[in-house]
């Protein structure tokens, strides 16, 4: 079975240029650029992505290598590894423009935000009838949108005849905004079922699980970790909404 989850989503692109040992060499008009990071792929793959010698000649050879990683019971993390022969500006920039760079049949609606959003920019976030309906159910601790208490109490206000959509698109708005004002203390808490999920000890668990992070780029590590609404020379970011297709797994009876 699946399910369309609408999510608020968060980009820090590292922007300026990582040299990475084995890869393609610069083109000319990079020759004299003086990267900032030198990474020794094989070497990092295989301390923190369990990767093993052969999947990194496989990758040398085209083939995407895709191993599981050791996470706790309520996360999965995956890491892929592939060669892709384009500078990294140009990928930078495919990023920037999420619409067309996060494009698949599970993305049913995407939009990227500005620095100051308004409700105008989730417009093409539609709700169809099955996902209306189910608005009107929720409640706090059973409700199958992912929402906060206010959220939930918002919809539950809407009269029989009232514009559910319009206020789903309304709260999402306020929440982005006050979010980029209160930054990362203004996460949302799920309170879709029964558990209260905070956002903020998801991400901290996420970044615990990848220590390598900090160790290596330390300024992006601060800037997902401790976001404060600037993000340190050389990185950038954008928000940005999607609905997508999630697969539920089946339960028994």
């Amino acid at each position: 079975m699946r399910v369309a989850w609408t999510a608020v989503g968060r980009v820090v692109l590292v922007a300026l240029p990582v040299l990475l040992t084995g890869a393609l060499a610069h083109g000319p008009d990079e020759a004299d650029v003086a990267p900032p990071t030198v990474l020794d792929v094989s070497q990092f793959l295989k301390a923190n992505a369990g990767f093993t010698e052969s999947d990194v000649q496989r990758t040398r050879r085209g083939d995407i290598v895709v191993r599981g990683l050791d996470v706790d019971d309520d996360t999965v993390g995956i890491a892929a590894a592939g060669l892709i022969a384009v500078p990294p500006a140009f990928f930078i920039e495919q990023v920037r423009r999420i619409e067309a760079f996060k494009k698949s049949p599970e993305v049913l609606a995407i939009g990227r935000l500005s620095a100051a959003p308004l409700v105008g920019e989730f417009a093409r976030l539609s709700l169809d009838k099955g996902e209306l309906d189910e608005a009107r159910r929720c409640r706090k601790g059973d409700c199958d949108l992912k929402l906060d208490v206010p959220g939930i109490d918002k919809l539950r206000a809407v009269p029989s005849n009232g514009d559910v959509a319009g206020v789903f698109r309304a709260h999402l708005s306020q929440y982005v905004s006050h979010f980029l004002q209160q930054c990362i203390a203004a996460l949302m808490t799920y309170h879709d079922h029964g558990r209260p999920a905070t956002l903020l000890a998801e991400l901290e668990k996420i970044l615990q699980a990848f220590p390598f992070i900090a160790r290596q780029w330390p300024d992006l590590y601060n800037g997902l970790a401790q976001f404060s609404g600037t993000l340190k020379e050389g990185l950038e970011g954008f928000t940005y909404w999607s609905k997508e297709k999630v697969a539920r797994a089946r339960q028994s009876v």
